[in-house]
């Protein structure tokens, strides 16, 4: 194990999180404790209700350097959502979408 990194990593299961990445021209309207849902394949007709836990104050983008407007819209800030309750449905891995409420602004 490398200096610095971490031994181990813990997570909830009953309340797991997800990193989602948003585009730079809709973070604006993202919001600390927004309502969200999570979905898995797993249980295709069933929303995991959610909330955003955190948001990067920091863009990261796919190209090393931004020289361009049209490399800027590349810009994503990462996104925490995390599950109010999933009755331990969810497991770490799994694949997930996400949708955050816009109108519940």
């Amino acid at each position: 194990i490398a200096m610095g990194k971490p031994v181990l990593t813990l997570t909830s299961l009953e309340r797991p999180r997800v990193k989602v990445y948003i585009p730079e021209y809709r973070i604006g309207r993202i919001m600390l404790g927004q309502k969200a849902d999570i979905t898995v394949d797993s249980f295709p007709d069933k929303k995991f209700p959610a909330r955003v836990t955190f948001i990067s104050p920091e863009a990261e983008f796919t190209p090393k350097t931004v020289q361009t407007a049209e490399e800027r819209v590349k810009l994503v800030f990462a996104v925490e959502v995390t599950a109010e309750t999933t009755e331990g449905q969810l497991k770490p891995g799994m694949p997930a979408d996400v949708s955050i409420d816009l109108n519940n602004e």
